[in-house]
């Protein structure tokens, strides 16, 4: 995946922007116009440009331990990720490339856009709490070998030219000799209840192999890698879980490796975190980060209020709170234009009484209210709705769409001006999950149809109604998106939906979200259930990693009939010898099997016997590829034939396909047999034969993110 990124101080549609850099996908990028290609995003890497006002731009793909010190030498004292990520955000010539190069959404006119799943947009630095109340609690309780001393530091403490240390002490030991380690332990955390923690700390160590930290507890032991013994300050960080009813009482040690030799170890900034992320080290409770940066074109950051932060996920008003996340006006959004707006959110409360509470998604006072909003019609059913009129509510303007609770939605609001009596009315038209819902004429009230200079995610300042919701993208146009373009937004990429009639994407809120067992179809049928523990990784925006033993999601039943139908998905296999992506959960008479045969794409189909077809080209473990089955009606009921597609390319002639009486399938990842060991992003049917040209657009659309 490349794209395209350069320097500029003016507006340029059809990018995301930060600060004086420009970048938008290669495809859209006209290197007439200065752009300058970049380098792919790699997993596990950190990839970062510089752009200058004259100069080409620098680029960068690194590990974790070049990137902090990248940073460093750019004048930062990050000792962490997180630190340094912070760091790259504040600074206006500086772009952390992650998800945004895969971003497929509409760039025209785009003058809000914030995405909490960009750490160009935000840095996840949750408010967390040092559970060790200070260092200077921590103590030796043993010495195992007897061959190493150690010294407390006070004042200065830590490596002089270094001397990153943030704590009230810091440790040094000294290993003469022989083998041997040092168990610590801290008095601060006292008896850690049962839950997920993360332990780090700055380690300095002048010999590899030597230095790591450990924990000893009633639970599950873990460990950190061991220093790299190149005399530096490096954060050493892990994560635990503990399982007794009662708590655990951790000890830590600094673990030593075999050899005669003698080693240096310094060691500060001990922190004790509930949960799976290690930020820079505070005393106590530290503050939470607040600041959301726009990447649209007008750069209007919105300043958070929020209860939590996970996986691009804010969390406001949990069980009833007073938060307000807010941003200013977009400039270049005018009461005589179209205007977009679009919100990723989910409601986990609805409201309660007919009209007279509403739940605010995205509110804006103007003296009368402008604001998206849910709340429950007349038949106590919660819909969702625009106000433009002094009142709580304009009955008979909700969607036919039911919101409910736990449910991610993409709202689509679009605002249509014209004049009338002298007036600014408006027309309205909403879409609900890139489906049109509504479109009608609304007449405004005497203040007309103005823009307000605030908005507010979950808050309406008209009538201070807060809602319990999440949220995860905004978006605000100065145009009016076409069906089109909201259908390519809403499937983050402009893929092939005409006839489809499944839908299943790791990457989407609306089909799945992180830690739960649901899954469900963007169509709005054929929901799935993730079974025998299918994780979830949230690399190339998101996937499911099946283990090849007993992993599985399962499906409302699906019957692959004799006509014309078409079945494509991401995948990325760990073995590719007969494993099955998507075929039946048990045995039958009549049976679809799509997978690999002998590191080739595959199918099978029993209809008495198995007919088996591999393709021609052979592929690779551990490597990202779009696969397509494409079916056709057969001359008779009895048979039809098919056409397989890797990468968007034929990859095979069209043979008999076998499919007397059709095929059920409900089971993704699996089957009774020869179950899939790797990761699946993406699932899609549809209920034709999708042309060479439409496999192409779908393979083309998404590959930047694979």
């Amino acid at each position: 995946m490349g794209y395209g990124i350069k320097h500029t101080t003016s507006n340029i549609n059809n990018t995301l922007r930060k600060g004086n850099i420009a970048t938008s996908a290669a495809t859209k990028a006209d290197p007439s116009l200065d752009f300058h290609s970049g380098i792919p995003v790699v997993a596990d890497k950190h990839t970062i440009v510089q752009v200058h006002s004259s100069n080409d731009p620098d680029f960068w793909s690194l590990d974790d331990s070049e990137f902090i010190e990248l940073v460093r030498n750019m004048g930062s004292t990050a000792i962490n990720v997180v630190e340094a990520k912070t760091y790259i955000k504040t600074q206006s010539d500086l772009f952390y490339i992650d998800n945004v190069a895969y971003d497929n959404t509409i760039k025209e006119n785009l003058l809000i856009n914030l995405n909490g799943n960009y750490d160009s947009n935000f840095t996840n630095l949750q408010p967390t709490t040092n559970l060790i109340t200070s260092t200077s609690t921590m103590y030796f309780a043993g010495n195992s070998s007897g061959n190493w001393t150690y010294q407390t530091v006070a004042g200065g403490g830590g490596v002089s030219d270094e001397n990153p240390r943030k704590g009230d002490y810091s440790y040094k030991l000294i290993r003469e000799n022989g083998d041997g380690e040092v168990n610590t332990y801290w008095s601060g955390p006292g008896y850690l209840g049962a839950t997920t923690y993360t332990f780090s700390m700055l380690v300095w160590c002048d010999q590899p192999g030597m230095a790591r930290l450990f924990t000893y507890l009633a639970g599950t032991n873990g460990s950190s890698d061991y220093h790299p013994g190149d005399s530096k300050w490096h954060e050493l960080s892990f994560q635990f879980t503990t399982t007794a009813a009662g708590g655990a009482q951790v000890r830590f040690s600094i673990q030593v490796g075999s050899g005669n030799y003698p080693a240096v170890a310094y060691f500060d900034c001990a922190q004790i975190e509930i949960g799976s992320t290690a930020t820079g080290f505070t005393e106590g409770t530290r503050t939470q980060n607040t600041t959301w940066v726009d990447i649209g074109q007008s750069g209007s950051n919105a300043t958070l209020e929020i209860d939590s932060f996970e996986g691009g996920v804010f969390k406001t008003n949990t069980g009833g709170g007073t938060q307000e996340t807010s941003f200013s006006k977009p400039s270049g959004l005018a009461t005589d234009q179209y205007m977009t707006i679009q919100v990723l959110f989910k409601l986990n409360t609805l409201p309660t009484a007919n009209y007279s509470n509403n739940s605010p998604i995205l509110g804006a006072r103007i003296g009368s209210d402008y604001m998206v909003l849910a709340y429950p019609a007349s038949n106590n059913k919660s819909h969702l709705g625009v106000s433009y009129d002094d009142s709580r509510y304009q009955s008979g303007h909700e969607s036919v769409f039911e919101t409910a609770a736990g449910r991610w939605v993409q709202f689509t609001h679009i605002g249509i001006p014209y004049e009338q009596g002298g007036y600014q009315r408006g027309k309205l038209m909403y879409y609900v999950n890139g489906i049109l819902d509504r479109d009608e004429f609304i007449s405004g009230d005497s203040n007309g149809w103005g823009i307000p200079s605030t908005f507010y995610l979950g808050y309406d300042d008209r009538w201070n109604a807060y809602t319990d919701m999440e949220f995860a993208e905004t978006r605000i146009y100065n145009k009016q998106l076409t069906s089109e373009e909201i259908i390519q937004n809403f499937y983050g990429g402009n893929i092939v939906t005409n006839n489809i009639t499944f839908a299943l994407d790791a990457g989407n809120l609306v089909s799945y979200e992180s830690g739960s067992t649901a899954a469900y179809s963007t169509t709005g049928s054929l929901d799935g259930t993730l079974t025998n523990g299918t994780d979830f990784q949230s690399i190339n925006t998101g996937c499911w990693d099946f283990d090849g033993t007993d992993d599985f999601i399962s499906i409302d039943t699906y019957t692959f009939g004799n006509g014309d139908w078409t079945v494509s998905m991401w995948v990325n296999a760990d073995d590719m010898g007969s494993p099955n992506l998507l075929s039946n959960t048990s045995g039958g008479p009549v049976a679809n099997a799509f997978g690999f045969g002998s590191n080739k794409i595959h199918y099978r189909n029993y209809d008495g016997a198995w007919q088996t077809h591999n393709g021609n080209t052979t592929l690779s473990t551990g490597e990202w590829y779009h696969l397509t089955w494409v079916n056709y009606e057969g001359a008779s009921a009895a048979l039809g034939t098919m056409k397989m597609y890797v990468d968007g390319v034929a990859d095979s002639d069209v043979f008999n396909s076998y499919t007397t009486n059709g095929g059920p399938c409900n089971g993704i990842g699996s089957s009774w047999f020869n179950k899939f060991n790797g990761r699946i992003a993406s699932v899609y049917f549809y209920d034709k034969s999708l042309t060479d040209d439409e496999v192409q657009q779908n393979f083309s659309t998404l590959k930047g993110r694979f």
